[in-house]
């Protein structure tokens, strides 16, 4: 999003942050039935956004029904696959049910939603019954919401995406039994309860608990042999992984006060621990010429362990300022810091937004601040990975001529936080229209 690398941009769900800490992508799978709005935020100037060097993506989920209960069920008919005019077995099943009604009324609501996909995508130019990735998946999303009059409700919800994909990374040459199996195992726990203190002020408090667990597995250990049209063998990577994350969030939201204009604070603070712990293995692989000859073989270090951990704080305040009915600007401030790196970030940040039109559909927005980049807990277990030795053989492919030696560490790739300044001009008619001004961005290189 936003010409970042998706390990680069943010992804919310109710407020939690759902991105893998391994990694730094999106790690969670939600039953569509449950989503009640999904939003892209390409400039998110608002302090209380942190972690990220490109856009933000959130999801809110819906409310469970406090008034009736209602059921539903879709896709319940399965699309068969079809090679050459025959069916050849199952295409694709994506059944999905939700139901969600009253606990007590007025007081408490619950929904519960599942949803099951079996989907696969062929690649036309290997064999019919050759060619077919097969994702296979379940979601489940159970979800309470209790509300104490009107000053208190609250959150709780599990959800739970177990995932496995064959044949990953299929392609014209690389045929399925080259190719390698990828299955995801996880599940999040979430807690948000909020207080109303006054008409227009509020105290959030926010807890979650999220793991993501990865196993990549070859078709056999047959010798991964990469040829000038094709590939042979099985896979030579193997991985294991096994991450979690602990998430505190504690946020208020201050009445307005008035000064030149209405101003709107709003702070908050943030814990979060992540954990990374599994093994690595990596199996020869030759490089075959047009002889058939080895002309090159990479060879690496047996299986690696590694186990890591990382605490991050981060702390914001922001005040959203109106000094006129159509003009607002809103500054802040947030500090992060995190134990990989051992440092603190202090990330200004402030945004205009000025409605042009009596009918508030057309608007100029504008923003400046500092984002700083999360840290995959990848990086650190960088100098634990297996090396690897390249041997470059004669041309009979018998004896080698030359070998290197690459041990994995840390020179050239210093553990330190991406950091990014931006400057963004905005002009928008209504939400339904593209943009009807140009956009500008200015934006310094990135420091890695």
């Amino acid at each position: 999003m936003k010409g970042a690398r998706s390990t680069q941009s943010g992804a919310l769900v109710n407020s939690a942050n759902v991105t893998d800490p391994a990694s730094g992508s999106s790690a969670i799978n939600l039953p569509i039935d449950v989503v009640s709005s999904v939003q892209v935020i390409s400039n998110p100037y608002d302090p209380q956004y942190g972690k990220l060097t490109g856009a933000l993506s959130t999801v809110e989920t819906k409310t469970s029904n406090y008034e009736k209960y209602h059921f539903t069920i879709q896709n319940i008919v399965p699309r068969w696959r079809d090679r050459a005019g025959t069916i050849a077995g199952l295409g694709a099943a994506t059944p999905r049910m939700t139901f969600t009604g009253p606990i007590l009324r007025d007081r408490a609501a619950w929904t519960q939603s599942f949803e099951y996909r079996f989907v696969r995508t062929p690649v036309n130019s290997l064999p019919p019954l050759q060619r077919d990735t097969k994702l296979e998946g379940f979601n489940s999303y159970t979800q309470f919401d209790l509300t104490h009059g009107s000053e208190q409700t609250a959150t709780v919800s599990l959800t739970i995406y177990p995932q496995k994909l064959d044949y990953m990374g299929l392609n014209t040459f690389t045929p399925q039994p080259s190719t390698t199996d990828f299955r995801q195992r996880g599940y999040e726990v979430y807690e948000q309860h909020r207080y109303m203190t006054g008409d227009d002020s509020a105290l959030i408090s926010q807890f979650s608990y999220k793991t993501y667990d990865v196993d990549t597995n070859a078709q056999s250990n047959d010798p991964y042999e990469l040829m000038i049209d094709t590939t042979a063998g099985g896979f030579f990577n193997r991985q294991s992984r096994r991450t979690a994350r602990y998430d505190a969030q504690e946020s208020y939201q201050f009445a307005p006060r008035q000064l030149v204009g209405a101003h709107r604070i709003k702070t908050g603070i943030e814990y979060s621990h992540s954990s990374l712990s599994g093994l690595e293995t990596s199996l020869p692989v030759e490089l075959i010429g047009t002889s058939g000859t080895t002309i090159e073989q990479i060879s690496f270090t047996p299986t690696s362990t590694f186990d890591v951990g990382q605490n991050e704080t981060a702390a914001y305040v922001s005040d959203q300022w109106a000094p006129l009915s159509r003009l607002s600007f809103t500054f802040g401030l947030r500090l992060d810091s995190d134990t990989v790196t051992g440092s603190t970030h202090v990330a200004p940040r402030g945004s205009m937004l000025l409605t042009l039109t009596s009918d508030g559909k057309t608007l100029l927005s504008g923003g400046a601040g500092i984002f700083y980049d999360r840290v995959p807990l990848m990086l650190p277990t960088f100098p634990t990975l297996p090396a690897r030795t390249v041997s470059v053989y004669d041309s009979g492919g018998q004896v080698p001529v030359r070998s290197l030696l690459s041990t994995p560490s840390r020179a050239g790739c210093r553990v330190r936080e991406a950091h990014l300044g931006m400057l963004n001009w905005n002009g928008r008619s209504p939400a339904d229209s593209p943009p009807a001004l140009a956009t500008r961005n200015v934006t310094p290189p990135r420091i890695s």
